[in-house]
């Protein structure tokens, strides 16, 4: 061997040591990083148990414990310290710090306790007949009285229709539903539960806070979660649970629905959320035990429904009861635009695709007969985009990029229509909240409320706009008489095309979504969700609404609800905390905000 090629073979060995030497180094930094990063998920695991821990003893007290069950704990290897832990004027607010192999992560969180959903009775009705045995042990506080039923009546009857002078012309009114609860509570020895009323002005304001408050937020959260979790749910057959012991124990099921009356002929037990669109019946002599939460929901066109407790019955949770007035009437209409360019030179966009006129990229006539009053936007990958031809949201995304930076603002949330946001972003945790009190604090933006924080296209799962009343959305009817102002599309009186020729969509509930840039932020994509009844189908709606107000006037409407000898109804808060819907919070307890900080170790 020369001595050039035994030079070349040394300088080799050589480069390769330094290369594998190098190699090894990158390799111990990057088992190093993995294991500090470990280290700190670890640390922030066991702060959100320690969040937990707090959180289900506050339940427990019934929002009034005003220490920390304890100060500091080990765990799974780390420590967990409450380190602050303050309540003031209903409002806790509490720091955890964990620690683990040296790495430490804070968090902070502030929640509110609200009564009205906390009560373990909320009702919503037009009339109500209350029948409460002495001997029912009623282990209960308070009770929600929800006027809205009642509030429909008169929007619809009195002041559109002017059918009737006044509710008392109707024998109606929130005055006869608080008299019959007390004096029946009274008769019944039961005159120290207290009654809080929901009305027109305490729901305006609650929709402005962020929380599930009344009855309808939080049917129509079931219902969202419902759609967005179809595992957890189980429709029973009223065939199979008849003349037949009833036990609903599985682990993997946390939503029952029973789509009929039910009136049981056998015992039935279980626990979780118990959904009956219908009268719900216990007959004397028949076992009903019930860990939870239990919906009665008749359809709208049932003015006498019923909850029969006048067998043995075991209610630990809550009861809701909702019996709707009239039928939620019209439907709701939803209207796309999309300008990628961000210019929008004219209202309807830069595209559109819609039969052929230039007004928009998409309009769905009556959106409420194909999907109900819920609108999907997704973007992630998804086998089952539920109505993404019409709202074009994905498609959108993809077509920009989903690698850009992006953010939502809700237009016009003064049009809710008592409306629930629910949304998810890179796999933390979905979080819903009324439209009207605008995003979650997990994604709001400090400036606006109504405005989400940035986010990768890549990264948004979902958002969804769940409507409770169209009466509380824009209303945008077709009217020959009332032209919409400024409006030339078929003579200004059609409420779908008029609203595609303002900027401001008529004061539609809107949602828009904007590129983030790094000098001018632009729009590129809006949806608007509004009230929309054709005039060819206004003589039908007032002939529907005058057989509604002859069976008013002529039969005993309203909900009927009996508590026999032998029913124990409790509160029990925890019962609800557990379950998945509300995110391990209990019916009235309100996030208010939560923050997360890494602590360099000492």
């Amino acid at each position: 061997m020369g001595k050039a090629t035994l030079i070349g073979v040394v300088a080799m060995m050589l480069i390769s040591t330094m290369m594998l030497y190098n190699m090894q180094l990158v390799s111990r930094e990057t088992d190093r990083r993995q294991f500090s990063h470990m280290k700190d998920e670890v640390a922030r695991e066991l702060a959100l148990t320690g969040r937990k821990f707090i959180l289900a003893h506050w339940v427990e007290s019934g929002g009034t414990s005003a220490s920390a069950p304890f100060t500091q704990i080990e765990r799974d290897g780390g420590t967990i310290e409450v380190t602050s832990f303050t309540l003031d004027a209903s409002v806790l607010d509490f720091t955890i710090r964990a620690e683990y192999g040296g790495a430490i992560h804070e968090v902070r969180s502030k929640y509110r306790w609200n009564s009205y959903a906390v009560n373990p009775l909320q009702i919503k009705a037009t009339g109500l007949h209350l029948e409460v045995s002495p001997l029912a042990e009623m282990n209960i506080e308070s009770i929600t009285l929800d006027d809205q039923s009642i509030q429909e009546v008169n929007n619809v009857l009195i002041d559109e229709l002017q059918m009737a002078e006044s509710l008392d012309d109707l024998d109606m009114g929130i005055d006869q539903l608080q008299g019959e609860l007390e004096s029946k509570l009274s008769e019944s020895g039961n005159g120290d539960i207290d009654i809080e009323i929901i009305d027109q002005a305490a729901r305006e304001y609650l929709d402005q806070q962020n929380g599930l408050f009344f009855p309808d937020q939080v049917q129509q959260a079931i219902n969202s979660y419902m759609a967005d979790n179809p595992s957890v749910v189980q429709t029973l057959e009223l065939a199979s649970l008849l003349n037949v012991p009833t036990v609903l124990s599985n682990p993997e099921k946390e939503i029952y629905k029973i789509t009929e009356n039910f009136e049981l002929t056998e015992s039935f037990s279980g626990s979780g959320i118990l959904i009956v669109q219908g009268s719900l019946i216990v007959p004397p002599g028949i076992d009903f035990n019930w860990e939870g939460l239990v919906i009665v929901q008749p359809p709208s066109s049932d003015l006498h429904a019923q909850i029969d407790f006048s067998g043995n019955v075991t209610l630990d949770g809550s009861l809701i009861a909702l019996q709707e007035a009239i039928p939620n009437s019209g439907h709701m209409d939803v209207t796309v635009f999309r300008d990628v360019s961000g210019n929008w030179t004219s209202p309807y966009g830069n595209e559109s695709l819609i039969w052929g006129w230039n007004w928009c990229l998409y309009h769905l006539h009556d959106f409420t007969a194909a999907y109900g009053n819920s609108v999907r936007f997704y973007a992630a990958s998804s086998a089952n985009r539920i109505n993404e031809t019409e709202v074009r949201f994905n498609s959108t995304l993809k077509n920009i990029g989903k690698n850009n930076d992006y953010f939502l603002r809700i237009k016009n949330p003064e049009a809710h229509g008592r409306g629930i946001l629910t949304m998810e972003v890179d796999g933390r945790p979905n979080v819903s909240a009324p439209i009207a009190a605008g995003f979650d604090p997990e994604y709001v933006t400090e400036a606006d409320v109504h405005q989400s924080q940035t986010f990768k296209g890549n990264d948004l799962e979902w958002l969804h706009l769940d409507i409770g009343r169209l009466s509380s959305l824009k209303k945008l009817w077709d009217d020959t008489d009332n032209p919409f102002p400024g409006c030339t599309l078929e003579g200004g009186t059609s409420g779908p095309l008029c609203v595609g020729e303002d900027y401001e969509r008529r004061g539609a509930l809107t949602l828009q979504l904007y590129q983030k840039e790094d000098f001018a932020d632009k729009m590129v994509y809006e949806a608007s969700l509004y009230w929309h009844r054709r005039e060819d189908e206004e003589e039908e709606f007032e002939e529907e609404m005058t057989e509604l107000i002859d069976e008013l006037n002529s039969t005993e409407t309203g909900l009927s609800i009996t508590f026999g000898d032998n029913v124990t109804f409790s509160n029990n808060p925890a019962a609800i905390a557990s379950l998945g819907v509300f995110g391990g919070l209990p019916l009235g307890v309100t996030q208010i905000g939560t923050w997360h900080s890494v602590v360099e170790a000492e």
